[in-house]
């Protein structure tokens, strides 16, 4: 059975309620100015998701390990490599059919050394990475235009079989469909459900709001999770970080009865990600991990597949209300898709015992790894699903949050 949960809606707009406590305006930080420009002239899905590729650059930490995600950009700009994954607990590059022998040689070499001592394979690939990122549009414009009331899915490629799977419930005419794609390989389950339900940590009074905390939609209801804490560019003001489809452009939120921020959304689902901001209040290094306990976050950057950090990478919603570690990064590039539309370019975990790690509520909790009991953040979770062999979860990147909101983790 699968079973997708997204945590919270995104509530329709409306005004502010007549009833919500005052409190100051914030100031804010705007997006990246190039990126707003491209986002408003993007057009079509192939647009967007070429304006999310791009601008989620990698911008690594000075303290990012051998094996993370920002040792291997210099090998995706030379194009012979299509794209990796770590299905399987083995890494898989996929090597571009068009790729010389001695270049498929040099990009073996490059990837096995970056790889360190995690189990790499290294493969031909019967795409290029042209073909690939064409392949993943097709396949979001097709459910965007077909996919029925309640159809919902990920994909994400799977480099040792050199085929994008895809998961979820879907109908009849859009498996069809999907099916005359190449290089595709489609798993469907009718009794799937897709949702993005809403579901001390409860009553974060701040004045240094931490990351991981209950948070209230005031104006919608509903709850997530805020995330981590970030620096805005120059240090003009700290904020905090939860999941776009938690609300809209201006809502409120609060912990418990202590005003938390206000939200300001990234374009949706293009991103599924929002900026938390207030005047007076300021935000943390620090992130729950239980009702009473914390960490510190040190660094931040986007993690290679396999196990990062000393016990994998880690997620701890408020609504689970524990620390869940032993998480493997298998994509870096899924897409999951719902009755919002496509949202792509994230990273996909999971764990192999089939531990349900996250449930409603928990959207907008951080991502991260441990080293030396600290936290090493790498991205804000989205969402989950339970497929055959295992449940996965969802997250947007850190390097796409830094480049869209700017300014970098804060680690005081």
């Amino acid at each position: 059975m699968i079973s997708i949960l997204l945590v919270s809606g995104a509530p329709a707009a409306g005004a502010p309620d007549e009833g919500a406590p005052r409190r100051p305006q914030p100031a804010g930080v705007q997006p990246d100015t190039e990126l707003s420009s491209a986002l408003e002239n993007a057009e079509t899905t192939a647009e967007l998701f070429a304006v999310k590729e791009r601008f989620a650059s990698v911008q690594p930490d000075a303290a990012a390990p051998e094996g993370s995600q920002a040792r291997q950009a210099a090998l995706v700009a030379a194009g012979d490599l299509v794209e990796m994954s770590g299905y399987d607990g083995v890494v898989t590059a996929a090597i571009s059919r068009t790729a010389s022998p001695s270049a498929f040689e040099a990009a073996k070499r490059s990837v096995t050394a970056a790889r360190g001592r995690v189990a790499t394979a290294v493969v031909r690939s019967s795409m290029t990475r042209a073909e690939l990122s064409a392949t993943k549009v097709r396949l979001a414009e097709l459910y965007e235009k077909y996919a029925s009331p309640g159809d919902g899915m990920s994909y994400s490629f799977d480099a040792a079989k050199d085929v994008v799977v895809v998961k979820g419930k879907l109908s009849p005419s859009l498996v069809a469909r999907l099916k005359e794609i190449g290089h595709v390989r489609v798993e469907v389950d009718s009794s799937a459900e897709f949702t993005r339900d809403q579901g001390e940590r409860y009553a974060d009074s701040g004045p240094w709001h931490y990351g991981n905390a209950w948070i209230r939609n005031y104006r919608h209801g509903g709850s997530c999770s805020s995330g981590f804490t970030m620096n805005g560019p120059n240090n003009s003001g700290g904020y905090s970080v939860t999941a776009g489809h938690c609300g809209n452009s201006f809502d409120d939120f609060y912990s418990g009865e202590h005003f938390y921020g206000e939200l300001q959304r990234a374009p949706y689902p293009t991103f599924d990600l929002g900026k938390i901001t207030c005047c007076g209040q300021q935000y943390g290094k620090n992130i729950y991990t239980g009702q009473w306990v914390f960490r510190a976050q040190v660094t931040a950057f986007d993690p290679g597949l396999g196990k990062p950090g000393n016990n994998g990478a880690c997620v701890s919603g408020q609504e689970t209300r524990q620390e869940f570690c032993d998480l493997r990064v298998v994509s870096l590039s899924a897409v999951f898709c719902d009755t919002a539309g496509c949202t792509a370019n994230l990273m996909e975990y999971r764990r192999d015992d089939g531990v349900r790690v996250t449930v409603g509520g928990d959207s907008g909790a951080a991502v991260y790894s441990l080293n030396a009991g600290n936290a090493q953040v790498h991205g804000m979770h989205i969402g989950s699903g339970t497929f055959s062999g295992g449940r996965t979860q969802f997250a947007e990147k850190y390097s796409t949050i830094q480049r869209y909101y700017g300014g970098g983790l804060r680690t005081w």
